[in-house]
């Protein structure tokens, strides 16, 4: 879906973004719709790296892990794939997982891996 911000919709039917007292500003120049626009796609980007990462914890029983992986740096899928063993150990270690989500955790890199190949 479409971003509906360029539209100026102060809600963005497509991302969810919202734009507070946009129609109070009745002195919007172009530059300024360029920026917000600009700044709903930088949002957008955000939000779908973290919907992705935030789904595959989800899907992979981890969602637990969430707030601590973030805490600690690690918010990207992408990051934790192309990951040396040792630093995913680090990782695990830092977030204090269980051992059975160890397994748990290297066994969904290794099939999203897999499934990417």
């Amino acid at each position: 879906p479409q971003c509906t911000l360029i539209n100026e919709d102060p809600l963005c039917a497509a991302c969810g973004y919202f734009i507070a007292d946009m129609q109070s500003s009745q002195n919007v120049d172009q530059d300024g719709m360029a920026g917000m626009a600009a700044e709903s796609a930088e949002y957008r980007l955000e939000a779908e790296i973290e919907t992705k990462f935030s789904c595959w914890l989800r899907e992979n029983g981890l969602e637990e892990y969430a707030e601590r992986l973030e805490e600690h740096g690690y918010s990207d899928l992408d990051d934790l794939l192309s990951a040396e063993p040792r630093d995913l150990e680090e990782m695990l270690r830092h977030i204090e997982a269980k051992p059975g989500h160890i397994l748990r955790f290297k066994n969904s890199l290794r099939r999203t891996r897999e499934g990417l190949s």
